[in-house]
């Protein structure tokens, strides 16, 4: 009798693509075991974003030991089925697959809390007069520098940059609708000065904790939703099936077929070619979804981010969505 191996391969120096290619790698896993009968084995890259979400890992599947020589490290990879979100091996528009996992249970819950990080957030929330917070994923560039492979990545990256300063309308009205806005984050090139504590608003490292790797992922399973920017920490509301509001550019976690992505706000795609604004279908469609800079600028095409009092008018109608629980449509989408 054959047995095959499948040796996975998971990216973990990014908290979004390990938490997200571990999630599409399960869900295609248990899809496959329906069918035929195979061991599963897990190597893991050689940087580490999170201990605590490694660790939960290694509690529940094989990882093989860190292979140094780079060499054997790939014939094991030609040798089996490898499975890497950038290699395509699990098309997250493929037969609804990303709708498929969001409506199953998350894998797992937080095992241990941190209780320091947990009395600090209900201080705040005393302080403030709130008892509940959202989270903001205000990407800027120190998100990115660390991992950046060259300087065209960079300004690849740096689409996804929306400045801190564009949130305040939407800070100060979920203030007024009682929530404190809490941005992940730790390292953050911009900081928006809280004056005489005008603001429900806290950056997650003034938060006192005991342990960050435990204290990102809690701060995500308690909150209400997500505002994001398209930068990987949000995959982390994904995991626990929180409502993300993507205010930028639409993270391939949030395809649109996605139940918790209630409404997308892309920003504007102007073809100065044919001197005409692109339709929703262009934007997310080959080639132009997945260009970087220097393929845009060939294709004659800018990019204009949205203004404050855009993102404003999404997370009200976001906020209303969630509040009257309405059943997503691509209608729901703001472009």
């Amino acid at each position: 009798m054959r047995i095959p191996l499948h040796f996975v391969l998971l990216p973990t120096g990014s908290i979004g693509h390990l938490v997200q290619d571990y999630e599409k790698v399960l869900f295609e896993i248990n899809r496959l075991q329906q069918k035929e009968r195979f061991f599963v084995f897990y190597m893991r890259g050689s940087q580490i974003c999170n201990e605590y979400f490694l660790g939960r890992l290694l509690e529940r599947h094989q990882f093989l030991p860190r292979i140094p020589f780079v060499y054997l490290h790939r014939l094991l990879l030609r040798m089996s089925k490898a499975y890497r979100q950038r290699d395509a091996q699990i098309d997250s528009k493929r037969d609804s697959i990303l709708h498929l996992i969001h409506s199953t249970p998350p894998p797992f819950f937080i095992s241990e809390r941190d209780q320091v990080f947990e009395r600090s957030i209900c201080q705040l929330l005393s302080k403030y007069s709130v008892e509940k917070y959202v989270c903001l994923v205000a990407r800027d560039l120190g998100f990115d520098r660390s991992l950046a492979r060259d300087e065209i990545e960079m300004q690849k990256q740096s689409l996804r940059h929306t400045p801190l300063t564009s949130f305040l309308p939407t800070i100060r009205f979920l203030n007024q609708i009682g929530y404190l806005v809490v941005r992940l984050g730790r390292h953050n090139d911009t900081r928006l000065e809280n004056l005489d504590g005008e603001l429900a608003y806290v950056e997650i490292d003034e938060v006192d904790c005991s342990s960050t790797h435990i204290a990102d992922f809690q701060a995500v399973e308690d909150s209400h939703f997500l505002i994001s920017t398209g930068a990987g920490i949000d995959c982390l509301g994904l995991f626990y099936r929180k409502p993300v509001l993507y205010v930028n550019l639409l993270s391939a976690s949030a395809h649109p077929e996605s139940p918790l992505c209630k409404v997308g706000l892309l920003p504007t795609y102007y073809d100065k070619l044919n001197g005409t604004l692109l339709t929703f279908d262009e934007v997310i469609s080959d080639p132009i979804c997945q260009a970087g800079p220097t393929k845009l600028r060939e294709l004659d095409i800018l990019i204009f981010p949205k203004s404050p009092s855009e993102i404003l008018r999404a997370v009200e109608i976001f906020v209303r969505f969630s509040r009257e629980r309405t059943t997503y449509t691509h209608k729901n989408l703001l472009y």
